[in-house]
């Protein structure tokens, strides 16, 4: 067996470096984490909208207000207010 002795200074250089690396570790575990639950609420989001406005859009057919289906498309305002007004969003 190898009995290597370190002196209380090497002993404490030793363990700053282990935890230095540890919190290194940590920290890019964090930031991978957070990258990957905003990537997959970017994700949830948009199928959302989508499908949010593919409903829109077939009441707006069922309903015959197909000229609004245009305007919908064109205007981002008038597509929240019926959003809104469809209870969709």
């Amino acid at each position: 067996m190898n009995d290597i002795q370190f002196d209380e200074r090497t002993m404490r250089d030793i363990a700053s470096a282990l935890y230095s690396r540890e919190k290194a570790g940590q920290e890019r575990g964090e930031k991978i984490g957070q990258e990957r639950g905003e990537k997959i609420g970017q994700e949830r989001g948009d199928k959302t909208g989508r499908q949010a406005l593919s409903t829109l859009l077939q009441k707006l057919l069922e309903e015959g207000r197909k000229e609004e289906i245009d305007r919908v498309l064109r205007d981002n305002e008038y597509q929240e207010k019926l959003l809104r007004e469809y209870h969709l969003k």
